[in-house]
C-alpha cells in the first residue's frame, strides 16, 4: 500500500468544542432540492448519505436568516419555526451516522435578484454590477435588525440538535458586500478601514455566540479573492483572517473564489483559466 499524499486525513480533528472523527468535510453545495422554501426528504437525505459516507461535518446549503433573503422557492428558511421537524430531523440522522450538521446562514444582501418581490438591501449606494439592481441602502437600525436575525436563526437550529452554524461571507453576499472595500464606500462606523468594514460579521459573531454559547460551532466562510479590481485579494484575505481570528469566537475559516457581480465565471472556472489559489 502506498504512503498517502494526506496522512491526517482519517485522523480526527478538534472544531471549537466538537471533535470531529475524521477531516472529511462536505460544504456547502446548492442542491435546490427543498420545495416551497420547507426542507423535503430529498434535501435531507441528501446530507445524510454523505454522513454515511464518511463526511465527519456536514454543511448545508444557505439558510435565510430573514424574510427577505428567500430568494427562490428552494431557498431554506430559517427564520421561524416552519423547519424546525425538518431540521430535528436531519440532524439526528447525521448524528446517528457519525457525523455533525452545520447550517449556512445567508442573506443576499444586494444581490437578491431572483424573486420578483422581495427587496435588495445593500451597504452602499449603486446598482449591482451583474444585474443593475439598485438595491436600498441599509440605515443603523437595519443593520442591527439583521444582526439579531442572524443570532435568532442559530438560537433556533441549535434548538433543532444542529452542531453548529457557518456564515456565508464570501461569492458577493451581504457580509462580503461589508468585508470588501470595492463594495462597502460607506463612511460610517460600517464602513471605511477593516475595522469598520469588519463590523458587521464581527457584531453578528458576537451576537451568536452570546445566544448560543461557547461550545455551538461557527465558522465563517469568506472570500479568498474576489477577483475585481479594488476587492478583497490573497493578501487582503489573509489580513481580514487575521483579524478576525483575534477575536477568538470563529472556530474555523472557508474560503470561496470569485464575486457573484462580476466574477461569477470564477466560482467554478474551465480550462481556460489559469491555475488560481484553491
Amino acid at each position: 500500500m502506498t504512503d498517502s499524499p494526506y496522512p491526517h486525513l482519517f485522523s480526527p480533528l478538534r472544531v471549537g468544542a466538537r471533535t470531529l472523527r475524521n477531516r472529511i468535510c462536505l460544504p456547502a453545495t446548492v442542491t435546490n432540492f427543498a420545495a416551497a422554501n420547507m426542507i423535503t426528504e430529498r434535501w435531507t437525505q441528501f446530507l445524510v448519505e454523505r454522513a454515511r459516507g464518511g463526511a465527519a461535518m456536514v454543511v448545508t446549503e444557505v439558510v435565510a436568516v430573514d424574510p427577505e433573503a428567500v430568494a427562490q422557492a428552494t431557498t431554506v428558511i430559517g427564520f421561524d419555526d416552519r423547519n424546525n421537524a425538518g431540521f430535528t430531523a436531519t440532524s439526528t440522522a447525521i448524528e446517528d451516522a457519525g457525523g455533525l450538521m452545520v447550517a449556512q446562514l445567508w442573506h443576499p444582501g444586494r444581490q437578491q435578484l431572483w424573486h420578483p418581490t422581495k427587496s435588495p438591501a445593500g451597504v452602499s449606494d449603486g446598482p449591482d454590477p451583474y444585474s443593475w439592481t439598485v438595491a436600498h441602502v441599509m440605515d443603523n437600525d437595519e443593520i442591527h435588525d439583521l444582526i439579531t436575525k442572524f443570532a435568532a436563526t442559530a438560537a433556533r437550529l441549535q434548538g433543532c440538535g444542529l452542531a453548529g452554524v457557518e456564515l456565508h461571507g464570501a461569492h458577493g453576499y451581504l457580509i462580503n458586500q461589508f468585508l470588501s472595500p470595492w463594495s462597502n464606500r460607506r463612511e460610517d462606523d460600517w464602513g471605511g478601514d477593516l475595522d469598520g468594514r469588519s463590523r458587521f460579521v464581527r457584531e453578528i459573531v458576537a451576537a451568536i455566540r452570546a445566544a448560543c454559547g461557547p461550545d455551538f460551532i461557527l465558522g465563517l466562510k469568506m472570500p479568498g479573492t474576489e477577483s475585481v479590481d479594488g476587492g478583497i485579494d490573497p493578501d487582503e484575505a489573509a489580513r481580514i483572517t487575521s483579524h478576525l481570528a483575534a477575536l477568538g469566537s470563529i472556530d474555523y475559516f472557508a474560503y470561496g473564489q470569485g464575486n457573484f457581480s462580476l466574477s461569477l465565471e470564477n466560482h467554478v472556472p474551465d480550462m481556460y483559466f489559469q491555475p488560481g489559489h484553491f
